[in-house]
This record gives structure tokens, C-alpha cells and sequence, in this order.
């Protein structure tokens, strides 16, 4: 047993070897070398997630998987356990997925506004078979995962943090903030959409596409919320795009056809969208220094998502503005 954790001695306790580092969000990721083939070696963020938590997620990513779904599978340690932990760090590790990220954020998705629109045909029909898989699991005792409802969004310690405390607001955008919180309160308060197992991170650089055709990768921040909250997200990147009513067209049209949305639900996409803005701004506080290029942009999104719902305007309709 080692007495502190390195890519290296994690890698060794899956039997796997030469660790290359790929990324570091909230997990530091690696690929390494195991029998012959490559796999996902995760180091967690320290603190992010309990075991029990992290637990939950590769069973979620398991049952998918075991249902056909596109997204890796957690791969055991020699004692048949997933999670490995030395002090304060836990280790995981997945299938590998071949291919590459869709986009970006801060870049146009690429390709004609016809090959944008046939991506997101085919993410919102993924989204939907991820969503319908998921309602027919019976979830272990135990199961724990974040809150992404009014209470992991509204409430006085949200799951991401009180985003109305980030120092980078200026007063008028504190004061629109709150004017968001008081909306998207009122709206859920009055109407509940559909609620179950989401992704909850469905940016362009989750969705892999390659040989096999899409996969979801990351599945870090899943947890029990709006199922809105996974469609608006995978938009939130696009909402500054001119393109932004075809392509959120496109990617209802591709989720309605596996799983229909009420009307109720397509009401409530601002407020979801709005919910996503705002809890990043909690997220940033944490991960991001004040004078950050991307701070402003985040700023923004909250705040004229705010002003466009004070306006009674849906801007999945008629464009962020």
C-alpha cells in the first residue's frame, strides 16, 4: 500500500503503467497502458466527491453501459473494488473511448449550420435513450449523487456554491443575480419539470465522437436533477451563437423523438438555462482567479439570461441577443 497516491502507483494498483496526463478539471485524467490496451485513469479532486459518491457514479455508468448505452465502463481493481484511496486522494479508472470532443467552449461547432444541426438531432436522441435507460433502474441502497433540483440551485448553500457571494459582481450584477434567484424559484415553485438521473455536464467537450459515433464521457458532476438542466447545458456553449434557435430546434427534434417533452418543460428551458448560468458563476469562485479572461463571460451569461427572462423573452426562440 503506498502512503501517497501519484499517477504512477494508481496506475500500478490497476495493473496499468505509463501514465500521460490528457486533462485536469476536476479530475486529473490520464491515459495509461493496461494489458495490452489503453484506459482512463482518474486521480479526483480531493474533497469534490465522497467514495460513496464516486461509487454511485461508476454504478450509474455501468448500468448504461450494461444497457447498450455509449459512455465507459468502470474497470475493476484485482479485488473486484472501483475506488482506490490512499489519504485524501481517490483513484478510478474506465474504458477507454476513441475519438475526439465534438468542440470547445469559446469556438463555433464546426461544419456547415446543416452538419451543427445533424449533431445536435443525434445528441438530443442520446440525451433522451440516456434519460429513459435511467428511469427504469432500481438505484442500490446507498446511492449518492449531487442534487441538481431547487435545493442543489436555490437554496442557501447550492451544490456549486453561493454564486451570488462572487466577488467579481458588481452591484448591478448582484442585484440581477438575486432577480434571477426570485424568478427561477417562483417558476419551479409553480411548476415542476421532469426530474430523475442526469449527466449534468453535457458541454462539447463531454461528447466524443469517433468510430462507434457519439459517446458521453465524464459523468463527474451526475447527480438527481431537471432533466432540462442536461438539454439547456449542452446548449449553454451555443447561447451567444446567431445560430442559437436552429440549433436548440435541432436538439429538441432529436430528444422528442426518443422522449417527449411537455410543453411545460420547453416553458421552463430560460429558467434551466439560467439555473446553469448562475450556479457557475459559484463554480468560477473556486477554480477560477477574479481577473480570469472567462469571468466576464460568465458574469454575462447570468445576467442577460436574468434581463431576457424579465422581458418574457425565450431566447431558445428568438436568440440570445
Amino acid at each position: 500500500m503506498h502512503d501517497v497516491m501519484t499517477p504512477e502507483s494508481a496506475a500500478a494498483d490497476w495493473g496499468a503503467h505509463s501514465p500521460v496526463l490528457l486533462s485536469h478539471r476536476e479530475n486529473a485524467v490520464y491515459a495509461v497502458e493496461r494489458g495490452g490496451q489503453r484506459a482512463a485513469l482518474r486521480l479526483h479532486r480531493p474533497g469534490y466527491m465522497s467514495r460513496r459518491a464516486i461509487s454511485s457514479e461508476l454504478w450509474w455508468m455501468q448500468s448504461l453501459v450494461s444497457q447498450g448505452f455509449p459512455c465507459p465502463a468502470p474497470v475493476p481493481l484485482p479485488d473486484g473494488s472501483l475506488v482506490r484511496k490512499v489519504g485524501d486522494r481517490m483513484a478510478t479508472m474506465v474504458t477507454w473511448v476513441e475519438g475526439t470532443a465534438i468542440g470547445e467552449g469559446g469556438a463555433p461547432l464546426p461544419g456547415t449550420l446543416a452538419d451543427q444541426s445533424k449533431l445536435m438531432t443525434q445528441i438530443g436522441g442520446l440525451m433522451a435513450q440516456m434519460h429513459s435507460l435511467s428511469d427504469g433502474m432500481v438505484l442500490p441502497e446507498g446511492f449518492e449523487r449531487p442534487a441538481w433540483d431547487m435545493d442543489g440551485f436555490l437554496s442557501h448553500h447550492p451544490t456549486w456554491g453561493r454564486f451570488w457571494e462572487n466577488p467579481c459582481l458588481t452591484d448591478r450584477d448582484r442585484a440581477l443575480v438575486n432577480e434571477g434567484r426570485i424568478i427561477a424559484r417562483h417558476a419551479l415553485s409553480r411548476d415542476v419539470p421532469d426530474i430523475g438521473l442526469i449527466h449534468a455536464d453535457l458541454l462539447r467537450e463531454n461528447v466524443f465522437t469517433g468510430p462507434q459515433g457519439l459517446t458521453f464521457i465524464d459523468f463527474d458532476d451526475a447527480g438527481i436533477g431537471y432533466r432540462l438542466y442536461d438539454i439547456t447545458t449542452t446548449l449553454t456553449q451555443s447561447l451567444e451563437d446567431p445560430e442559437l434557435p436552429d440549433l436548440a430546434q435541432a436538439l429538441l427534434r432529436g430528444y422528442d423523438d426518443v422522449r417527449r417533452l411537455s410543453d411545460l418543460d420547453l416553458s421552463l428551458m430560460p429558467v434551466a438555462s439560467l439555473l446553469r448560468s448562475m450556479a457557475a458563476l459559484g463554480w468560477v469562485m473556486s477554480r477560477y482567479p477574479a481577473n480570469h479572461p472567462k469571468m466576464p463571460i460568465y458574469i454575462a451569461r447570468a445576467t442577460r439570461s436574468v434581463e431576457a427572462l424579465q422581458q418574457g423573452r425565450n431566447f431558445f426562440l428568438e436568440g440570445f441577443g
